[in-house]
């Protein structure tokens, strides 16, 4: 194909591109804010395919923690590296998140791709170079747009359908995917699943995550934070490191530095309360996840916390909360003293909450209704998971003073030169 009919259908695209909660225009004139041309946005794929190694992190659970494990473990072994900031991720935003990084002229680009819609990953495919691709495993998420967990592979595997001869990461659960495509890929898991990565979990505390990752050897890495969803983000790191040409040069990492993401089981002291937030996704695995991570860290302090439902799920919302429940109530939610449900679904299934979980529980239909009636100083020297969102537009972070709980990116006019 030529490059101007390249560059026409690439228009053509842009023009009819729409996405439910895009409220700032044509996106060919967003970008010409900071004087980005289509042109020169085709021409910067290429230029910095050829002056870094350009990875691609997408799927439903984990990417933005993905990113940043396979980062500090890329830092560790001595070479520089760019990665997109929280809300870089999407089509309006990723040629901002390309130009940065041949300012800044890396080693290795790693682009975290956060599909939403139809369409979304053959205008990415356009706007970001790739040298290997990690999936992470694939959920219901933006089934309003995507349908279902199938619609969602089908969407987000356009990558590699694009770029068969690129090498492929993704997560075990994601194999029955990519078989019907013909891809193939290194896959990673928990131990017993088979893959060819595999990760246990040996400790979490207050301060520290410890992961054990087997592999091609057995790599240890200590990250100074939270969370059961560092175990696959630490294991599919190191399977993606597998892929660039580079061996580990070590069998031990500890990341003193690591800090989860910006709202993604972030923690910090509110007025006394420990709180670790995680208000950024919103999907069934996430959100027990978090609720997990609470359960099994290690410590003397009380645990407590408010729990919001998912949206964006279309006719199939109901269905999807009813299993998120089901799958609450077979946690042992009795470790937490206190829990706080917001959302219509939590207070139609009441009586069955009620029945399983002995602990106090509470429920609201919105974070206004609970923040009227919440107390932070009820739980000074206490842990509280804050773990929604909650309605659409607005989430738990809305709980906290003076908190901002705005997305983080590129604004064209920081690109303005």
């Amino acid at each position: 194909m030529s490059i101007e009919k390249e560059l026409k259908e690439f228009e053509k695209k842009c023009d009819k591109w729409i996405y439910r909660n895009w409220n700032k225009g044509n996106l060919l004139s967003y970008w010409k804010k900071a004087k980005l041309s289509p042109r020169e946005i085709l021409k910067n794929k290429e230029y910095l395919l050829k002056k870094t190694y350009p990875i691609i992190i997408t799927g439903s659970v984990g990417k933005t923690t993905f990113t940043r494990v396979l980062a500090a473990l890329i830092k560790e072994n001595g070479f520089s590296v760019y990665t997109t900031k929280v809300n870089d991720n999407w089509v309006p935003q990723l040629p901002f998140a390309v130009k940065k990084a041949i300012s800044e002229a890396p080693d290795f680009a790693i682009f975290e791709c956060a599909v939403g819609s139809r369409g979304d990953t053959e205008l990415m495919e356009k706007i970001v170079p790739v040298k290997s691709i990690g999936y992470t495993e694939f959920s219901e998420v933006n089934l309003k747009e995507l349908k279902s967990v199938e619609g969602v592979a089908e969407e987000k595997l356009g990558f590699s359908l694009k770029n068969r001869e690129i090498p492929i990461i993704a997560h075990i659960k994601n194999r029955p995917h990519l078989e019907r495509y013909g891809l193939t890929a290194k896959y990673y898991g928990d131990m017993n699943t088979g893959a060819d990565f595999l990760y246990e979990i040996n400790s979490i505390n207050e301060e520290n995550t410890e992961v054990t990752v087997f592999g091609e050897g057995v790599v240890k890495l200590k990250l100074s934070d939270i969370g059961l969803h560092l175990g696959p983000a630490s294991c599919a790191a190191v399977a993606l490191y597998s892929t660039v040409g580079k061996q580990l040069p070590k069998k031990e990492y500890v990341f003193n530095s690591y800090k989860n993401p910006y709202l993604r089981m972030q923690s910090m002291d509110y007025k006394g309360v420990k709180i670790v937030i995680d208000t950024a996704n919103s999907n069934t695995l996430s959100i027990l996840n978090s609720i997990e991570t609470i359960i099994n860290m290690k410590s003397e302090l009380k645990k407590n916390a408010v729990i919001g439902e998912i949206y964006g799920l279309g006719d199939r919302e109901e269905k999807v909360m009813d299993l998120l429940i089901d799958s609450i109530l077979k946690l042992d939610m009795d470790h937490f003293d206190n829990i706080y449900f917001i959302g219509k679904n939590f207070p139609n299934n009441k009586v069955k909450i009620r029945r399983k979980i002995k602990t106090n529980a509470y429920f609201y239909l919105d974070e206004d209704e609970c923040k009227g009636k919440f107390s932070f100083y009820r739980y000074q020297n206490q842990i509280l998971l804050l773990r929604g969102p909650t309605r659409a537009g607005k989430n738990l972070s809305n709980m906290l003073e003076n908190f901002e709980g705005r997305s983080q990116e590129t604004a064209p006019k920081e690109m303005l030169v």
